[in-house]
């Protein structure tokens, strides 16, 4: 397996796995790593004290003993060993064919540490055996700086219990509400949204988080776009309530008209429906000679095309009817301005 500290970046403007657009930079940390953090299992630096150190050897060196060092001291051990070459590794330093040139490099650093108390000593050894050139062992001994720094971190550690509820909380003291089932008009708006290619998850989130009319208006917005990645663009788009393109708005404006148009057509509809039973109302009110009278005059008036096709017996003809129909209203208005009919 890869052994690594970071999983991934994701760098401000790019897509997220959720299909949303990056805000800031992300780094993903490992599992390993963060479930080690997670856990505590860390060691605060005396940032004062790093920064006192000046040269970059010393401060690395530091961050490594002092993480060791934690862990001697728990143990009750007296010091701890690394190879040359693995500090070489780890600070990292060129690593010297002879001794005197490695002291010469390291022990300057060693001494500034034991000056100001995180060492109390240090001390080079050879390795066993033959054909060990330019390696050897250097053990190191925690200072009066060091075992305070630990006692000082042990004072804000939380305890065992501490941990536990930190790691596994407790559900009856701390849950997560469940979150409120969508609406009929809401799951349809989501699979809308999945329908454009944005995950199930964040079409509920943004359901649940904006209004509706902003997401409708989105979900119609897109197609005006030139955005190569049109679902990440809409996530974005509605959880900031972005001004949709102008060629929308222009669509949506012809759109607007156009529904205005149809509104007063049929508002005129209604009316002129409701007028005609009116009318039929007060025809069927007359006496029988001011219905003749009226007949008469319709027939009067009718165009000539029609009165004939009424001597063809056509009267059940949509066209004699409505002929009919339209003559009878406007002579029964005539007699209502009039005062014919009270």
């Amino acid at each position: 397996d890869d052994f690594h500290l970071i999983d991934r970046i994701v760098f401000k403007g790019e897509e997220l796995e959720n299909g949303e657009i990056a805000d800031t930079n992300y780094i993903y940390l490992n599992t390993w790593y963060l479930d080690n953090i997670n856990a505590l299992y860390v060691k605060p630096l005396d940032w004062k004290y790093y920064h006192s150190l000046e040269t970059p050897i010393a401060q690395r060196l530091y961050e490594l003993l002092s993480v060791k060092f934690y862990g001697l001291i728990l143990r009750g051990g007296e010091f701890i060993v690394y190879h040359y070459s693995t500090l070489c590794d780890l600070l990292p330093i060129a690593r010297q064919e002879h001794l005197s040139d490695a002291k010469k490099i390291l022990d300057p650093t060693h001494r500034k540490l034991k000056e100001t108390g995180f060492l109390e000593d240090w001390v080079w050894e050879e390795l066993p055996g033959k054909n060990r050139r330019r390696d050897w062992l250097i053990k190191y001994y925690p200072g009066g700086r060091a075992r305070e720094e630990i006692e000082r971190y042990r004072e804000y550690e939380p305890s065992e219990t501490e941990k536990g509820i930190l790691s596994k909380p407790d559900s009856k003291v701390e849950s997560k509400e469940k979150p409120t089932p969508l609406t009929p008009a809401q799951t349809v708006l989501v699979e809308k949204l999945v329908e454009l290619n944005i995950s199930e998850k964040t079409a509920q989130d943004l359901v649940r988080n904006s209004k509706q009319e902003i997401i409708e208006r989105w979900i119609e917005a897109i197609r005006y776009t030139k955005a190569k990645d049109k679902a990440a663009y809409l996530v974005k788009a509605i959880k900031e309530n972005w001004v949709p393109p102008e060629k929308y708005l222009r669509a949506e404006e012809e759109e607007r008209l156009r529904l205005a148009e149809e509104e007063r057509e049929r508002e005129k509809r209604r009316r002129k429906t409701e007028e005609s039973m009116i009318l039929e109302e007060i025809y069927s009110s007359l006496s029988p000679s001011q219905k003749e009278e009226i007949d008469r005059e319709i027939e009067f008036r009718l165009p000539s095309f029609v009165k004939e096709m009424m001597r063809e017996n056509k009267t059940e003809s949509q066209i004699v009817r409505t002929a009919w129909k339209a003559k009878k209203e406007e002579i029964l208005k005539e007699w209502l301005e009039s005062g014919r009919i009270k």
